[in-house]
């Protein structure tokens, strides 16, 4: 039988859940400082987070202990948009209730939309916070 192989901290996560003590929120803490992020979440017993390390650049081929719970992504400065996609489709196709993804290298003091005069439309103008909730079927997830 294949070795299960868990983000870092993910084994804690999934005994938590055997245990059916499930958090509140699980945070998966990706790039900038995500092992001081992740420890700080873990202080609070109402929350787990897991740190997708430099290393696991295929997050399919992960454990994601994460059934019935709603994810949060701390994306920081490095994976790229396509990347966070494939994380957002694991954790959806691993149960989780919704993902949510929040990027936080983001200036907030820039507004997120601008109206484009020339074409008359409005135009995204920087990175906010998106939530994903799964599809019916999971073949076509985010």
């Amino acid at each position: 039988m294949k070795p299960l192989i868990f983000p870092i901290h993910g084994e804690a996560l999934a005994a938590r859940l055997r245990w059916n003590n499930k958090p509140e929120l699980v945070i998966v803490c990706i790039a900038g400082d995500c092992f001081t992020n992740a420890e700080s979440w873990n202080k609070h017993s109402n929350f787990s987070a897991l740190v997708l390390g430099p290393e696991q650049i295929e997050p399919e081929k992960l454990t994601w202990a994460v059934n019935n719970c709603i994810c949060l992504i701390e994306w920081d400065v490095g994976p790229t948009a396509e990347f966070i996609m494939q994380v957002v489709k694991c954790l959806l196709r691993s149960g989780a209730l919704s993902v949510s993804v929040m990027p936080m290298f983001v200036n907030h003091d820039q507004p997120i939309k601008y109206f484009y005069r020339d074409k008359q439309q409005w135009v995204t103008n920087r990175e906010s916070l998106k939530t994903y909730h799964p599809k019916k079927g999971l073949a076509h997830v985010a």
